[in-house]
């Protein structure tokens, strides 16, 4: 066999080794994914689907800043059907808005350092008041204080190089101000009571987030290994799921038809990668898992998000996504079995829409 020969086949088998070897680790990125979901209500009501009014009391002065009618208008319970007629409600919300008390308004000289400067602003103590009742019926479901007079909010002006020039901006815009300061107390008051009365009576809407500190929500798994021959396809599935998880709403669900042969893939993976000690093996592994561990959990099947969460733990590899998929997977179960709704996807006048109109008073 002469030189040449024996060069071939020495390069060749050179190139192979280094092929092999840059194929036995298998890096794993992170892909984020977005959509909304229905939360349920901590205080079911019977109907689930209800008819609900809110009513609005407002002191004289409170009134001339917000009207009534604004803030009835801001206020929703979210998933429940709102009428106008308090007669037509099972339940009515009652918000009571009071005066805002300005306490105090002091000139104070800005410092830096610790040391006085040439500037001051105007600090306003003030506090307002404002609540909402939950009543079905005379019987009381909810009282919140938001705002109590007991309870005092700071408000500072921005900053002007003389003391008198700070007192003439508090004293010649007053009532402009504490418009605003009515203003602000509708806008912060409406949302609160819609977010809380929502949580606690209603079917909200809430957005997945990504979990700080090595959390599993909001996340996929995708492979970044050119030279590994599962790389590519490995890619295209994840992106074509993450498409799909974004056209999920709080009312429309995952689709499993269309992401089945998705699924079917990375069901294959485990099978086709079996070895216990190559790194490239067991991450593709725990890749393919994870992935169908979040499809589930979307799905709102935690029966078999545990099924993989189960392998996760087994793979011996970042085995505490696997605890915490089956801790996500317990905690909705039971949250799916306490209102006997098997989705966090839905319209709710639409999948209550066997429940008659008389039904919702």
């Amino acid at each position: 066999m002469n030189k040449r020969v024996i060069l071939s086949i020495c390069g060749l088998l050179f190139l192979s080794t280094v092929g092999m070897s840059q194929t036995k680790n298998v890096d794993i990125d992170n892909v984020y994914i977005e959509y909304t979901y229905r939360t349920f209500p901590v205080f079911p009501q019977t109907p689930r689907y209800y008819c609900y009014a809110v009513n609005v009391n407002t002191s004289a002065v409170a009134e001339q800043n917000i009207p009534a009618e604004s803030i009835q208008d801001s206020i929703r319970i979210e998933g429940e059907q709102y009428v106008d007629n308090p007669h037509d409600a099972k339940l009515v919300l009652t918000v009571s808005v009071g005066d805002i008390y300005i306490k105090s308004s002091n000139v104070v000289q800005e410092t830096s350092e610790g040391k006085p400067v040439g500037f001051f602003h105007t600090e306003i103590v003030y506090s307002p008041e404002a609540s909402y009742t939950v009543k079905e019926d005379t019987t009381t479901l909810m009282h919140r204080d938001l705002y109590r007079h007991e309870v005092a909010y700071k408000l500072s002006s921005k900053s002007y190089t003389t003391r008198k020039a700070v007192a003439d901006w508090w004293e010649n815009n007053r009532e402009v101000i504490k418009s605003g300061l009515y203003r602000k107390l509708r806008h912060d008051f409406t949302q609160e009571v819609t977010y809380r009365a929502s949580q606690e009576f209603g079917f909200p809407t809430e957005k997945q987030f990504i979990e700080p500190f090595g959390g599993v929500s909001g996340l996929l798994k995708t492979t970044d290994e050119k030279k590994h021959k599962e790389n590519a396809a490995f890619r295209d599935n994840t992106e074509r799921l993450k498409k799909a998880i974004s056209y999920v709403t709080e009312n429309l669900p995952l689709d499993y038809v269309d992401i089945a042969p998705i699924v079917h893939y990375y069901d294959s993976i485990p099978m086709k990668y079996t070895d216990e000690k190559l790194k490239a093996d067991i991450h593709l592994r725990y890749a393919a898992w994870f992935n169908l561990c979040q499809i589930y959990y979307i799905l709102d099947q935690p029966e078999k998000v545990q099924k993989y969460a189960l392998l996760l733990v087994q793979n011996a590899y970042k085995e505490k996504d696997g605890d915490r998929f089956i801790a996500l997977a317990q905690k909705k179960a039971k949250e799916l079995k306490r209102l006997g709704i098997p989705t966090t996807h839905f319209d709710p006048p639409t999948y209550f829409n066997g429940t008659s109109k008389s039904e919702l008073y």
